[in-house]
């Protein structure tokens, strides 16, 4: 009899502590782990996709398509960086041709503080963040539709106009200002690379609309039947936390395919090859 009764009370112990080893103080489970809020877009086109970084933590989450995003704390203070930190941390959004905007957030032993800086009592952005476009860059390809028996050329051009006094990007162009990096997507999802020969990599200070132009000869079309996008490379330059960038890959600014990991609403082009 006796020996149930430890039994019992053993078990009694298993089941109430919140660790595994019995000897460590039980976790308290905190409560404002979560912060919410909502990102438009200053252009009116949709918010989806915005990218929401929190600083400290290494958290991110996406827009939908409402704009809204929830970002969440781990509710482990001890799987928290420094096992439940404190101090001030901003959350960055971020879409690449647009203004980077970030909110202030107070955090305590692994909690949001709600009602302080610019999270409200309830956990939420106190008001809907806006991002302003700094740079429009269209794609255009003729013919749209391009047969590899005719052996024509085909035009690409990129028309590029920045939204406020100037903008700082990098683009590889070459001496006559031809547009010289691309990806071209197919309809399964591959993406191909393209780069001229004679294009530098070139950081531009854009402080007017300019417009780039590229004849690509008929031999040098070496596609398949299909339908096909053209991205062309277009990156702004921002300040923004190195830690933010990696999320995208070690060389996303470069003209690799983590390039393509990036946000933004750059202008694509679609045309199809027939033979």
């Amino acid at each position: 009899m006796m020996r149930m009764l430890i039994y019992l009370l053993w078990a009694g112990i298993l089941f109430t502590c919140t660790e595994n080893s019995l000897f460590d103080d039980p976790v308290q489970i905190p409560q404002n782990l979560t912060v919410e809020g909502q990102v438009r877009l200053s252009d009116g086109t949709t918010s989806e996709g915005v990218y929401v970084y929190l600083e400290g933590f290494d958290i991110s989450t996406v827009t939908d398509a409402d704009g809204r995003f929830k970002l969440e704390l781990p509710n482990n203070p001890r799987s928290q960086p420094g096992g439940g930190i404190s101090g001030a941390y901003y959350i960055w959004y971020y879409c690449d041709d647009y203004r980077p905007a970030r909110s202030l957030t107070i955090v305590n032993e692994g909690q949001f503080q709600y009602g302080k800086a610019d999270v409200d009592a309830d956990g939420r952005i106190i008001s809907t963040v806006t991002l302003s476009r700094l740079l429009e860059v269209r794609a255009y390809i003729q013919p749209g539709t391009i047969s590899l028996s005719a052996g024509e050329p085909v035009d690409v051009t990129l028309t590029v106009r920045n939204l406020v006094d100037s903008v700082q990007l990098n683009a590889y162009l070459g001496k006559r200002y031809e547009p010289g990096a691309f990806f071209i997507r197919s309809q399964q999802g591959t993406y191909r690379a393209m780069r001229l020969d004679r294009a530098k990599n070139t950081l531009l200070t854009l402080d007017s609309m300019e417009i780039w132009n590229l004849t690509v000869p008929p031999d040098s079309l070496a596609f398949e039947p299909g339908t096909y996008t053209l991205i062309p490379y277009v990156k702004v330059r921002h300040d923004l936390p190195q830690e933010l960038m990696d999320r995208f890959g070690r060389n996303a600014a470069n003209f690799t395919e983590e390039f393509l990991n990036i946000p933004s609403r750059i202008g694509r082009a679609g045309f199809k090859v027939t033979p």
